[in-house]
């Protein structure tokens, strides 16, 4: 026990001898900034990281966006087309009375209808008032 108090004596005598302990300082500082060179370059690769994740991100936003604004028109787009197949289906098969034929061209020109539906419209609502005179 007495050897291993010695031996731990001699070895703080020597660590802080004048030639030692500038040594040990030196190699410190070295390796502090060695360590701070490393972590700096690390900072700088993971902001450069995040920022491009966050572009990347900001991108994949977009282009949902824009899908979901494409599948919007287009859920509208077959909604309109539904209802003006409907309308001209009932005309064609003369079931649709003139009010039904009226609430059925008003929302598909809501939507934006075209002139040949208007015109086949005007047509058939024609026809059953001429039906309705005679």
């Amino acid at each position: 026990m007495q050897q291993i108090a010695q031996d731990i004596g001699q070895f703080i005598m020597d660590l802080f001898t004048p030639y030692t302990f500038a040594t040990v300082i030196s190699l410190i500082t070295i390796f502090y900034k060695f360590y701070k060179l490393i972590r700096d370059k690390l900072d700088a690769q993971d902001r450069a990281t995040t920022t491009q994740l966050y572009q990347k991100f900001q991108d994949l936003s977009s282009s949902i966006t824009a899908i979901n604004d494409l599948q919007q028109q287009n859920y509208k787009d077959i909604q309109k087309e539904v209802l003006r197949l409907q309308l001209l289906e009932g005309m064609d098969s003369k079931r649709l009375s003139e009010s039904e034929v009226r609430q059925f061209y008003d929302k598909y020109h809501e939507m934006g209808g075209n002139s040949f539906v208007t015109a086949k419209v005007q047509e058939y609502v024609h026809g059953l008032e001429e039906d309705q005179k005679t």
